[in-house]
């Protein structure tokens, strides 16, 4: 695919996303038809089945204060899309004959056998946590599928994330001067069209480190739309004062200095491209002497925005005032049950109940909001050592895939979305930011490539057989 066909794709996605956040804001109460409307459109094919993934990510994480709320039996109506759209893009994976073992994540299904015993003889509550697991090993399979399926037949998925971030950035930018809706969660952190400044920060994180290398690297419009987005982006994300998206950026940087070849150099390159480049120059010749003249107050600034005006004194001190009765309860609940653990998904918090919704008709969970300091603590906690050891070689070798993804921006934007998980733990939950997350992280896998010879994806469409390179990497026959 051409970088004219992926720019004009993404521009029709975000026109998509306009329309459909639009129609939300008219028809508040139309969530649950809409959500209906994804189980239906997500059995025709793999595309509209991902595309329906999309679309529901959209109806979890919308600003409600753009006017629409989920009402009534809109979580069971969305699950069942989310079944519906997974199912049908592994039945085309299984008839058409995909090499399904190269697409999916190393250790997933491993991980998957050993994590359902657990859920059913050890967990507080064995239903919630079974559902969780379902809704996970599901989710993540189907989307990782999904994407490598579209990447197989030139058609790949990466121009809807694409217009996602173009559509929430234009959307999110007016509502600063509308703070009923921009800062409608607390009046403080910027949220723009979503429903929370965190979730706008973990959403901003990847797009940051992906806009920032495009930026630098790459000639023509597509170059000049990455730096806009670079530049609303960053701003958007100091705004949300939210310190996860940039503790993801700057974590995301730790695996591939360690595990890619040449990355050192690489950024030293894009730093000396960026110095040529005139919007580089420009912005250092404003913002230097600016930096220079109010370093005072920027340095209270930016330690003020890490530590949120803590008054404890230290970076100790302000994570105690702020995650560390967490990290306190989830030692405690490890101790308890070191072993297996108290339950996947499940919490058990003096501070953060579980509260499980029940949908009345079904009687089966839909919802359970667990508060978790990050995604380690909450792996030992909810599984103990048994599951830390299976979730282990997968998660090791899903950081390294990421890392070892063709397009280092996309590499990057990949690492990003994973190491939002260092102080929002999202990795689990797909019913939100989560799935924003999985998405990304499936983008990045779509475009990895085996040892060191790259992916072959052919333009013919028929027949639809599939085989696996002699490094690994996905080629239709």
């Amino acid at each position: 695919m051409t970088a004219i066909t992926d720019r004009n794709r993404s521009l029709v996605f975000a026109g998509l996303v306009v329309l459909l956040m639009g129609a939300l804001s008219v028809t508040p109460s139309g969530g649950i038809g809409l959500a209906a409307l994804c189980a239906v459109t997500g059995l025709l094919s793999t595309p509209a089945a991902v595309g329906s993934i999309f679309a529901l990510l959209i109806l979890r994480i919308i600003n409600p204060a753009l006017g629409y709320g989920a009402e009534g039996d809109f979580e069971l109506i969305a699950w069942g899309a989310m079944v519906l759209a997974s199912g049908r893009i592994w039945l085309d994976a299984l008839t058409r004959r995909f090499p399904i073992e190269a697409a999916l994540p190393p250790f997933l299904l491993i991980y998957g056998f050993v994590l359902i015993p657990l859920c059913v003889f050890f967990s507080e509550a064995p239903t919630l946590s079974l559902a969780k697991a379902f809704s996970f090993l599901l989710s993540v399979s189907a989307i990782t599928l999904g994407f490598a399926v579209m990447r197989g037949e030139e058609r790949p998925a990466s121009s809807w994330i694409k217009g996602l971030w173009i559509c929430v950035i234009l959307l999110s930018l007016p509502t600063l001067l509308i703070p009923a809706i921009g800062y409608a969660r607390d009046g403080q952190g910027f949220q723009g069209v979503l429903d929370h400044p965190q979730g706008f920060s973990i959403f901003l994180a990847p797009l940051v480190v992906w806009s920032l290398v495009v930026s630098l690297s790459e000639g023509g419009r597509g170059r000049q739309i990455a730096i806009i987005l670079f530049l609303a982006a960053i701003a958007a994300l100091w705004l949300t004062r939210g310190r996860t998206g940039f503790a993801a950026i700057l974590l995301s940087t730790v695996p591939l200095l360690l595990f890619r070849p040449g990355f050192f150099r690489t950024l030293f390159d894009l730093a000396a491209t960026g110095l040529r480049r005139p919007w580089v120059l420009l912005g250092l010749i404003l913002l230097v002497p600016v930096a220079v003249w109010q370093a005072p107050s920027l340095a209270q600034a930016i330690l003020d925005f890490f530590f949120k005006g803590a008054s404890s004194d230290g970076v100790s001190g302000a994570f105690a005032a702020s995650r560390g009765f967490i990290v306190d309860q989830q030692i405690l609940n490890f101790q308890s049950s070191p072993w297996v653990g108290i339950g996947f998904g499940v919490s058990n918090s003096s501070t953060h109940g579980l509260e499980i919704a029940i949908d009345p008709m079904t009687g089966l969970p839909v919802g359970a909001a667990t508060e978790k300091a990050n995604l380690f603590l909450a792996v030992i906690e909810e599984t103990g050592v048994i599951g830390a050891l299976a979730f282990a070689p997968f998660f090791l070798v899903l950081v390294y895939r990421l890392v070892r993804s063709k397009n280092l921006a996309v590499a990057w934007a990949g690492l990003a979305a994973l190491s939002t998980n260092i102080s929002e733990m999202t990795f689990f939950s797909l019913g939100g930011i989560g799935l924003y997350t999985w998405l990304i992280m499936a983008w990045a896998l779509s475009e990895y490539t085996p040892g060191r010879r790259a992916a072959v994806y052919p333009a013919q469409s028929s027949p639809r057989q599939w085989t696996t390179h002699k490094f690994g990497s996905i080629q239709k026959i």
